[in-house]
């Protein structure tokens, strides 16, 4: 560290503060859980070691943005999600509820005999039942990825093709009961080896249980700052009055503005996908960059006057964080882009 970071270091610990801005208990025990700011969403993790390990990370990135809460002790399987859901939610009182079930059910732990892809499937669906009791926006994290090798304590080996055929279980339920997806498998894979605590360990390092909070602080951020149906049916939509022009600026924008000028543009898809587009509509994304969003569009254009989509060149990175599973049809899009194939 140089001289001068090394006194700037001294300099911002001395602020009034900022030292001691994560000295509650609630930022160091996952189980500690936070006295609500009645100002603030209430949210409630559910799962099992892999989230006990992230708590104290989403709590420390939604500082002053949520009142994060988490179940007592390890959710594990399945079924016992279906025994304990309902005292799990209490009274219901819940903005946002990020959940996940998976590694018990693949290894069995606890269970005999262990879980199938079917069975753990009827467990999900009717865990789902029971949130939507709430009010709450659901999100589901995928299951981080099984270890290389066998797991030490029960000696049970999963393949990725095993643990693919119980995630794309899971995935079909929540497309069918409209749930929002965390991919945190697709998060942490690529560098599994540089996270994992071992070839026979389902658990990650520090750095691992890090980048796992951040991903989830990040979605449960993205759902309060965007409270309404992020990808609502036809019916719910807005009709554009059409021959208008939509802008999105991933760098520049927001969605507090029009959307109608370069200027104004949005940040998100979130605006756009609010609309019932109309002949001669055109979608133009006058930057690249970043989104977390899937662009789904649904409307009604005409081959004398289609719906244009328009990317500008550059980069883009499509996050699966939100992706959406199902299909809208579009009639007469008419889709182009400049942008770089990688």
């Amino acid at each position: 560290m140089s001289r001068l970071a090394f006194f700037l270091l001294l300099a911002l610990l001395s602020l009034p503060g900022f030292a001691d801005q994560f000295s509650a208990p609630e930022f160091h025990k996952p189980f500690t859980n936070p006295t609500d700011d009645p100002a603030l969403p209430r949210v409630l993790i559910i799962g099992d070691s892999i989230s006990i390990a992230y708590t104290t990370t989403v709590r420390r990135a939604l500082k002053a943005k949520a009142n994060v809460h988490r179940v007592t002790g390890n959710c594990a399987y399945s079924a016992s999600g279906v025994e304990n859901v309902q005292e799990w939610i209490g009274d219901g009182n819940w903005d946002v509820i990020h959940f996940n079930f998976g590694l018990w059910d693949w290894y069995g732990w606890k269970q005999d005999p262990r879980a199938t892809p079917e069975f753990y499937a009827g467990n999900l669906e009717k865990i789902v039942k029971v949130f939507r009791t709430t009010d709450a926006k659901l999100i589901f994290a995928t299951t981080s990825p099984p270890c290389d090798d066998a797991e030490k304590k029960i000696k049970v080996f999963i393949s990725e093709k095993e643990a693919k055929t119980f995630r794309d279980a899971a995935l079909a339920v929540m497309k069918d009961n409209g749930v929002l997806i965390n991919d945190l498998y697709s998060a942490i894979s690529p560098d599994r080896r540089k996270y994992s605590l071992g070839k026979q360990d389902v658990h990650w390092n520090a750095a691992g249980n890090q980048l796992l909070g951040r991903r989830v602080a990040k979605q449960i951020a993205h759902v309060i700052e965007h409270p309404g149906d992020l990808y609502p049916p036809a019916e719910k939509r807005k009709v554009s009055p059409g021959k208008t022009t939509y802008h999105i600026d991933p760098i520049k924008g927001s969605d507090a503005h029009s959307g109608l000028k370069p200027e104004l543009a949005w940040r998100t898809f979130a605006r756009v996908n609010q609309l019932f587009l109309a002949p001669g509509d055109r979608i133009e994304v006058i930057a690249p960059g970043e989104f977390d969003q899937t662009l789904a569009l649904t409307g009604a254009g005409t081959a004398v006057a289609p719906i244009e989509v328009r990317f500008a060149p550059g980069r883009y990175d499509f996050h699966p964080d939100h992706a959406f599973r199902s299909t809208y049809k579009i009639s007469c899009l008419l889709y182009t882009s400049d942008a770089a194939d990688d």
